[in-house]
């Protein structure tokens, strides 16, 4: 049981390093985007090479920070982190479609959608 506590140990304290070197925890709703962005930009390079169970439970923390602090929406917050932990490509693997805005009602606008790589 020794080694199972240290191995959690050791996976919270690289989590804890990463969001705190990143600087995640300190921003704010007063947090310029170029602040969010560069946190963000850290994140990134931070997680690059980490295992994925860690990288995703780094991802949640971020997550709810830029939701909580910040006040970014889940949808929001979501991409905002998935750009940055794939190095700024811009598309998940799960977003086959470019959104392009909501309409007054909520819906969202979707104008483009992408079929075997090309766009339709």
């Amino acid at each position: 049981m020794t080694s199972n506590n240290q191995q959690e140990d050791n996976f919270e304290q690289k989590a804890t390093d990463v969001l705190a070197h990143s600087g995640i925890g300190n921003l704010t709703d007063q947090s310029t985007a170029g602040q969010v962005a560069t946190a963000l930009s850290r994140l990134g390079q931070f997680c690059a090479g980490l295992e994925p169970v860690l990288q995703e439970a780094i991802a949640v923390s971020a997550m709810a920070t830029l939701r909580l602090s910040c006040g970014h929406n889940a949808e929001e917050a979501r991409k905002l982190v998935r750009v940055a932990l794939k190095g700024g490509t811009g598309k998940s693997d799960d977003e086959a479609y470019g959104t392009y805005g909501e309409a007054p009602g909520g819906e969202i606008i979707i104008d483009l959608a992408e079929h075997h790589g090309r766009l339709h």
